[in-house]
């Protein structure tokens, strides 16, 4: 008896065929399905593709495939099937937003304090010994100290607020990087 597609099969081959269009369109696109539906698999199917057709071009133009994941586990994972490629970029969505905005640590120092609720927010986080001058908080922040308070403040605003507060957070964040870009 001949072997037959199973449904699963279907559906991955019919998955990959569509992300395969996008690669030809030029087009991005997100891989979600549950866990054990073979996300690791079919992107490493992926991202082997394109190292074939566009790896040594990406390399010489010095651009990358970004991969943002969830774990570390997951960016292990591809970085080790893709053998580090230099082609390939796996992220977490911490780590690659990191990347993105670590340039910006001197702006989001001077901007985010002033930010409504974030000043007595970092203070309640300890972060670089807050301090009062003339009647404002000004907290003095080392880089770690920075990254720190402003995962606690948002940490503590989402335990606080809930929803509410995640919006809150995220227009906030929002504007600081718009404030650093002018």
């Amino acid at each position: 008896m001949a072997d037959e597609e199973t449904a699963a099969d279907a559906a991955g081959r019919l998955a990959l065929e569509r992300v395969y269009a996008c690669f030809d369109a030029g087009q991005s696109f997100r891989l979600e399905a549950g866990a054990g539906a073979g996300k690791t698999y079919s992107l490493e199917k992926a991202l082997r593709r394109l190292i074939e057709l566009r790896g040594t071009e990406l390399v010489r133009k010095r651009q990358q495939i970004g991969c943002i994941t969830f774990t570390n586990v997951a960016k292990d994972e591809i970085i080790a099937r893709v053998q580090a490629h230099p082609a390939v970029r796996p992220e977490t969505i911490h780590g690659f937003c990191w990347s993105v905005l670590q340039d910006f640590q001197p702006q989001l120092r001077a901007i985010v304090p002033d930010l409504p609720g974030w000043g007595e927010r970092l203070a309640d986080a300890g972060v670089g010994g807050a301090r009062r001058e003339e009647g404002q908080l000004r907290p003095r922040l080392s880089p770690g100290d920075a990254r720190r308070g402003v995962i606690e403040a948002r940490r503590r605003a989402d335990a606080d607020d809930g929803a509410a507060g995640t919006a809150q957070v995220s227009l906030s964040a929002s504007e600081a990087l718009s404030r650093a870009a002018d």
